[in-house]
């Protein structure tokens, strides 16, 4: 599958509105957009400066992202459960942005639920887990 800079660029910024849902961006979100970013081709400074910025808006523009592909669509909603997991909760506002996400990008409402019930049960919000779109983007080289 080919990523274009479009598809890159919403979801980085698709998970950071979601990471400033509850205005509480810590060192672990920090950590795992950090690290998302490095499979996207992101570098640090970037994506440090993006958190900051968004942080210290008010008022976030909530357009959900709209990808290229269902594949990557798909990608990003299971990648954006595991970051609302983060904290161990997953709050109104959180699902409701990440189910307006899935219904901009034709996603029925039952396949979203149905990867919030899968997330639930195997309790994949533990560090160690590797990102959905780590799949699907090409290997770094450093």
């Amino acid at each position: 599958m080919t990523w274009n800079l479009s598809d890159k660029n919403n979801y980085l910024t698709g998970m950071l509105v979601l990471i400033c849902k509850d205005r509480n961006i810590d060192s672990k979100d920090r950590k795992m957009i950090r690290l998302m970013a490095d499979d996207l081709g992101f570098n640090h400074y970037f994506v440090d400066q993006s958190i900051d910025e968004i942080k210290e808006r008010k008022y976030i523009i909530e357009e959900p992202p709209v990808f290229s592909s269902n594949e990557i669509a798909q990608a990003f909603i299971k990648d954006a459960i595991r970051f609302a997991f983060i904290d161990h909760a997953l709050h109104l506002y959180e699902l409701e942005w990440l189910s307006s996400i899935a219904a901009s990008n034709k996603i029925s409402a039952q396949w979203f639920l149905f990867e919030v019930e899968y997330f639930l049960k195997a309790k994949q919000y533990r560090q160690g887990s590797i990102f959905e779109i780590k799949k699907y983007v090409e290997p770094k080289f450093h």
